[in-house]
């Protein structure tokens, strides 16, 4: 009886020592808000309540990253205007965001105003020219604006820099399709 019961221990033991080696070693981390809210949980309402936690004690430039990730989350959720306005607070703190002005270019999409996401974008483009994000979304907008030729130079451009782009080579011939039936329509 005494051998089943020194088995069982180290069975016993050596489940708890699995277990304590599944446990974050920071348990503090893993209720973080401003972890969960850079890292993203996944479900856009949760990143909302973890980012705007976050952003409470926040610093200038945490803070305007903070922002900009609710904003993606709140885009996703097609709260496209509350979105815009964290981008807005974002960029006021950090002009030279690329991300954030591409994520405004987004915002501004989705409530129909696509000149004023272009020149987010162009804007996004200038500060930093290789932003695939920016160009493929820029892309996708001369696309739906009928720019059929500005979405091939944008979407070749990604291309060239990410050849293993699947989205860009079917979007660019997508929009090639059009430019060659010009009578077609999205």
């Amino acid at each position: 009886m005494s051998m089943a019961n020194s088995e069982l221990r180290h069975m016993l033991l050596a489940l708890l020592l699995v277990l304590f080696a599944l446990v974050p070693s920071t348990p503090s981390e893993a209720t973080d808000p401003r972890t969960i809210c850079f890292a993203g949980s996944g479900k856009p309402k949760i990143d909302i309540v973890m980012c705007t936690r976050a952003l409470m004690p926040a610093k200038a430039l945490t803070r305007a990253t903070l922002l900009m990730r609710r904003a993606r989350a709140r885009i996703q959720l097609e709260d496209d205007a509350r979105a815009l306005d964290d981008l807005t607070e974002a960029l006021a703190i950090n002009p030279l965001s690329s991300e954030a002005l591409t994520e405004k270019a987004r915002a501004l999409r989705f409530l129909d105003r696509p000149e004023e996401a272009r020149e987010a974008l162009n804007e996004a483009l200038q500060i930093s020219p290789n932003n695939t994000v920016a160009r493929t979304t820029r892309g996708v907008l001369a696309l739906t604006l009928g720019d059929h030729a500005g979405a091939i130079s944008d979407l070749s451009a990604v291309i060239a820099s990410k050849p293993g782009s699947g989205e860009s080579y079917a979007l660019r011939g997508i929009a090639h399709y059009f430019l060659d039936n010009p009578d077609q329509s999205l």
